[in-house]
C-alpha cells in the first residue's frame, strides 16, 4: 500500500504500515474536507460544443459511418436534464421524459469530451461517467472519438495522409513492446505518487512506458473517483 509521496522498488520487500497509519488519519478527518463541486455547463454550451465537434467529424468521417451510430441518450444529473446526441445529423435535441438513459454525465466533464479532441479518454480514464444500457453503441462513440484523436480520418481524401498509415503501425509497435515487456525479466522499476498522480519510470527495457503520449497530463487521483461529479482532495500531508 501507497500514500501519496511514497516510493516502491519492485522484488524489494515494503512496509505498508506507515501509508496505512496515515491514511486511517486522512479519513478520520474526511468530513472536515471542503469538496470541489466541478462548475455547472448550461445546456446551449453542450449544444454548441456537440454541434461543432459532429461538424468536424463530418468532414472526416463517411456518412455510413457516421450512420452506424445510434443516437445516445445522455442523462446530465446536475442540469436534470436527459437529451439524445445524434452524430450523423450533429442534433442535439431534450429527450422524452420516459427516455432511458444510455450513459449518466455530468455537465461539466460532458463540455470537456465534447471541446477537445482527447475529451473522451480523458472522460474514460476519470471514470466520470456511468455506463447504463447500449454498451456497444457507447464503445462505438469511443472507437470514433479515439480515432479523431489519433488524426485518422477516413474520407477518401485523407486516406494517404501520413498519420492514416503511421497509426498501426505505432499500434503494431506498442504490441511488440508490451510483448517483450511480458516476457523479459523484471527491471529496476520505481512507482512513486505524488498528490498530481503517479509517475512511473521504468529502467532498462523501453524509455517511457509504450502506451503514454508526451506531453499528455498525468491523471489526478482525486478525479478518479467512480462516476460521481464530487470528490474530495487528497490530503497533501
Amino acid at each position: 500500500m501507497l500514500y501519496p509521496g511514497d516510493e516502491y522498488v519492485v522484488n524489494q520487500p515494503h512496509d505498508s504500515f506507515a501509508a496505512l497509519t496515515r491514511y486511517d488519519e486522512s479519513y478520520s478527518r474526511l468530513r472536515l474536507m471542503a469538496y470541489d463541486v466541478s462548475a455547472v455547463v448550461h445546456l446551449s454550451e453542450l449544444t454548441d460544443a456537440f454541434q461543432s465537434c459532429a461538424r468536424s467529424m463530418r468532414s472526416r468521417y463517411p456518412q455510413i459511418l457516421l450512420g452506424r451510430l445510434r443516437p445516445l441518450n445522455v442523462r446530465i444529473p446536475d442540469l436534470d436534464e436527459t437529451v439524445t446526441m445524434t452524430i450523423a445529423d450533429g442534433s442535439l435535441t431534450r429527450a422524452d421524459k420516459n427516455a432511458q438513459a444510455d450513459v449518466e454525465i455530468y455537465s461539466q466533464p460532458l463540455h470537456y469530451c465534447l471541446a477537445q479532441p482527447w475529451g473522451m479518454g480523458t472522460l474514460t480514464i476519470s471514470g466520470r461517467f456511468n455506463l447504463l444500457r447500449n454498451e456497444r453503441n457507447w464503445k462505438g462513440f469511443k472507437a470514433l472519438f479515439a480515432l479523431n484523436n489519433a488524426e485518422v480520418y477516413l474520407r477518401p481524401h485523407y486516406l494517404f495522409r501520413r498519420q492514416n498509415w503511421g497509426y498501426p503501425a505505432v499500434q503494431i509497435q506498442d504490441s511488440i513492446a508490451r510483448t517483450r515487456i511480458s516476457c523479459a525479466e523484471p527491471a529496476a522499476t520505481t512507482l512513486k505518487y505524488n498528490t498530481r498522480g503517479p509517475i512511473f519510470r521504468e529502467q532498462g527495457l523501453l524509455g517511457h512506458h509504450p502506451g503514454a503520449r508526451r506531453g499528455a497530463p498525468a491523471a489526478r487521483p482525486d478525479r478518479l473517483n467512480g462516476g460521481t461529479d464530487r470528490h474530495a482532495p487528497m490530503d497533501p500531508d
